[in-house]
């Protein structure tokens, strides 16, 4: 016999997925409008990588291209940029709604611990060095 949390916990896995599916598209078209808008002179495509943001729907993993720009001499991936994709030590992309609510939780003192199993519990695999970093880089 199921149960009602089965039931739950199956339904909100195949919404997630669909959510998954629904932004890696958009995230397709997007780095392709920005790689035929960018200003060429400016921004060279160093590569195309696959890469991962840990979002509230769980992981996503996605390709974006890499840029030199050339008047800094730096790199970077525009999709990250015009989504607010931030990079953390951790070499993974989390969003800015991932990093606001391991701010909040951790502000109204919720153990690094705790606040890791509530975000497995909502499919962001996150680890506790990885809260702690992110916690870290926000002081």
């Amino acid at each position: 016999m199921i149960d009602f949390a089965t039931i739950e916990k199956e339904m909100y896995e195949k919404k997630c997925k669909e959510a998954w599916e629904e932004i890696n598209k958009i995230l397709i078209l997007e780095d392709e409008k920005i790689f035929k808008s960018r200003d060429k002179n400016k921004y060279l495509v160093f590569g195309n990588k696959e890469k991962k943001i840990n979002s509230l729907f769980g992981e996503v993993k996605y390709k974006g291209r890499k840029y030199r720009d050339r008047d800094e001499n730096k790199y970077k991936v525009l999709l990250n940029e015009k989504f607010e994709i931030q990079r953390k030590s951790t070499g993974r992309g989390y969003t800015s709604a991932t990093i606001s609510i391991i701010s909040s939780l951790k502000e109204k003192g919720v153990s690094l611990r705790k606040i890791t199993k509530i975000l497995e519990l909502h499919n962001i695999k996150i680890t506790y060095q990885n809260v702690k970093l992110i916690l870290d880089s926000i002081d």
